[in-house]
């Protein structure tokens, strides 16, 4: 006798909010996660690579619909769970996510002695919510909105492209070291990332220029991002683009606006985040910076800043790419004005 085991059983544990600080490498979401952390009832941004991969591998047909989303429901669960005990929790001083970005420091040191009880009684898990720092969702999103429904809360972080490029070279600089596990697939001995699924015939695999990658990058992702979001929108699915530079400049003004997007009251620490995030910005390139990532710390003001980059780039790529990265910028300085768009007679 054969028994029909097909249909997963899963039933949810707990009904949080789940708000994903969203972008494309480089485009600042660390600048961003202090202060939408220290929203009431938000939990301190995560990094969970483990979301992002069952995220991509629905999106590369490599696994179920059905098998995802028990996956990413159980997740869901189980990063709500650890997180409200305080387990696993991150005390590595400097990281993105350690301990001294931590919004409320003592309540996180508190959850390591209470009570199981305590931690999890109804008054202590209402109306919270989980934040993540996620990578290029927004070039797939669908599954998880149709998934995860009107629980989820997409920010989208947008950076001006020239910002983007130098980040994300120096990224695929390291890219096939082992220690990056960005989900790949290999085509013809080579390792592509999974966003590129719809743009392998556009680009030339067998090109070593770094700065060719980033132009490319930046260009296909920030189209398709921008066309999913239109579609997201007319939706109704909860989504927020803002652009890095506004942030910077006006972040008391972008700050109320992610509250009514969220729902949510600013808390006793967004004051303090936005300090210790250096906000608001006078030079729009100073402030945080991870210098693994080549960021240095710079004197220059906003428009001298913007010609040394156009300067360091343009000398580093094709005639192809150059048009690419000006056709990028305009699209960018359409969508998301800021001072810098005054300077993009710099790029000839």
């Amino acid at each position: 006798m054969s028994i029909n085991l097909d249909k997963f059983y899963y039933k949810k544990q707990y009904d949080c909010d789940v708000v994903l600080i969203d972008g494309l490498w480089g485009s600042g979401k660390t600048m961003f996660q202090l202060v939408i952390s220290s929203l009431n009832n938000l939990e301190d941004t995560k990094i969970e690579e483990m979301l992002e991969y069952i995220i991509n591998l629905q999106y590369m047909n490599k696994i179920s619909d059905e098998s995802a989303g028990v996956l990413i429901g159980n997740h869901l669960d189980f990063i709500m769970h650890k997180s409200l005990l305080g387990r696993c929790s991150n005390m590595r001083f400097d990281d993105d996510t350690g301990f001294k970005n931590s919004t409320n420091k003592l309540e996180r040191i508190l959850r390591l002695f209470r009570s199981e009880e305590k931690n999890l009684a109804p008054r202590n898990i209402r109306n919270k919510g989980l934040v993540f720092m996620t990578h290029m969702i927004g070039c797939s999103p669908f599954f998880l909105s149709n998934l995860i429904k009107e629980r989820l809360f997409i920010i989208e972080i947008m950076r001006h492209p020239l910002y983007l490029i130098k980040h994300v070279a120096s990224f695929f600089a390291r890219f096939d070291e082992t220690r990056v596990k960005t989900v790949s697939f290999d085509y013809s001995g080579n390792k592509i990332p999974w966003f590129y699924k719809n743009y392998i015939n556009l680009i030339d695999i067998k090109d070593k220029n770094n700065y060719h990658k980033a132009v490319n990058y930046v260009y296909y992702l920030y189209r398709e991002i921008w066309a999913n979001i239109e579609i997201l929108k007319e939706n109704n699915v909860n989504i927020y683009p803002i652009s890095f530079e506004q942030f910077t400049i006006n972040p008391n003004l972008y700050t109320d606006e992610i509250c009514n997007f969220l729902s949510r009251n600013r808390g006793p620490y967004t004051r303090k985040a936005l300090r210790k995030s250096k906000l608001p910005r006078k030079y729009i390139h100073q402030g945080l910076g991870l210098n693994k990532y080549g960021w240095k710390k710079s004197n220059l003001n906003n428009e001298e800043y913007y010609l040394k980059l156009v300067e360091d780039i343009l000398c580093e790529i094709d005639h192809k790419h150059k048009s690419f990265l000006k056709e990028i910028i305009f699209l960018y300085d359409e969508k998301y004005p800021s001072i810098l768009n005054s300077f993009s007679k710099f790029i000839k």
